[in-house]
């Protein structure tokens, strides 16, 4: 039994063992076998063509990218399953294809007259009795019209003197009527004089609010500049702690050691192998001669490999370019690692964060 016993043990290590193996095999595959590129592109007037292809795994994961005058085509692949095409039409989602049904079947039914059905309203006691209240509540509103109408006929009648039937005769004047004037006309002096004082407290008014708003308007002036140079003073301040920051010896050694080690994995990812052959002219002859000097960054790294033609007379860019390298990740994963356990390093992201409280 115990002999059974460490044989299931042994055979659980041996596949422990073999799985784990085949772990490590997978992850040191990925990490030493390179990503290779190539680009071929040529350019000029109205011409513009590009092949680039990619590739990781031994090929077997792939991908493509190519350009002619019928534009861009793009392929990635994993084995032989093609993982994305953009050439290839999108197969539709279920929601559309139920919305392209139906419109269908809709279009079927107009071409073939039938109407869509429509639910009629059922006709009931309550909707008999709405009917009912509606046709009171507008017998009463026209019978009100009709009152008001006789009111304001009444009102016309006494103010013509038709009131008993009689006309008015001109020049007449009864006592009430002739005691009415002799009262309203000290009513009419002091309705002048208080349409005077009115005037007078209208002025008084729009001054008081002519001056209210001056005096925010001033008040409002004053805050905004107070606040503009608090904020000065605080971008005065944020700007003195960054330059102290960039001062400081063990900062400097931070940034030193990160623009290195970024040189290294920009330096790994550049084309090993690169043919280029440019003709160019901006038109302007101290133009194309300072693009050329700036061009001179190029022939310190790759010397010869680049082939620059400046023309001092025509605006023209052409050119023929082909580039070939390999990206390992084991590589830039070193240059990474040896960065993060840099002591300048640390200290430089430790005193970022300081920075940034401080800010």
């Amino acid at each position: 039994m115990l002999l059974v016993i460490l044989l299931i043990l042994k055979i659980i290590g041996i596949l422990l063992l073999a799985v784990l193996g085949l772990f490590l095999l997978a992850v040191l595959i990925i990490l030493f076998d390179p990503v290779s590129y190539r680009v071929r592109a040529e350019h000029g007037h109205e011409l513009f063509t590009l092949e680039g292809k990619v590739g990781w795994l031994f090929q077997l994961v792939r991908a493509r990218v190519s350009h002619t005058d019928g534009g861009f085509h793009i392929f990635v692949k994993v084995l032989w399953f093609t993982i994305y095409d953009n050439l290839q039409p999108r197969k539709p989602k279920a929601g559309k294809l139920k919305k392209e049904a139906e419109q269908v079947r809709t279009k079927k039914n107009a071409k073939a007259g039938k109407k869509p059905l429509k639910a009629k309203p059922l006709k009931t006691g309550k909707n008999e009795m709405s009917q009912l209240d509606i046709t009171d509540e507008k017998r009463d509103t026209i019978n009100e019209k009709e009152l008001i109408s006789d009111k304001k006929a009444v009102l016309v009648e006494k103010e013509t003197g038709n009131d008993t039937g009689t006309e008015a005769k001109p020049g007449t004047e009864t006592r009430a009527e002739a005691e009415t004037v002799w009262e309203m006309e000290p009513d009419l002096e002091g309705s002048q004089e208080e349409e005077k004082g009115s005037v007078f407290k209208r002025i008084h008014m729009k001054i008081k609010e002519i001056k209210e708003r001056v005096i925010a308007f001033i008040r409002n002036f004053i805050e905004k500049i107070k606040a503009i140079l608090e904020s000065v003073h605080n971008i005065k301040g944020k700007l003195d702690l960054i330059l102290d920051f960039i001062r400081l010896e063990i900062n400097k050694e931070g940034f030193q050691v990160t623009f290195k080690s970024l040189k290294k994995i920009l330096k790994h990812m550049l084309p090993k192998e690169l043919r280029s052959t440019i003709r160019f002219g901006t038109g302007d002859p101290c133009s194309t001669g300072q693009a050329l000097g700036a061009m001179g960054i190029l022939y310190s790294i790759y010397g010869d490999k680049i082939q620059v033609t400046p023309d001092f007379e025509e605006k023209v860019l052409e050119g023929r370019h082909y580039a070939r390298g390999r990206i390992r990740l084991i590589t830039i994963l070193i240059i990474v690692i040896k960065l993060l356990l840099d002591k300048r390093f640390k200290q430089l992201t430790k005193n970022i964060v300081i920075l940034k409280e401080a800010l």
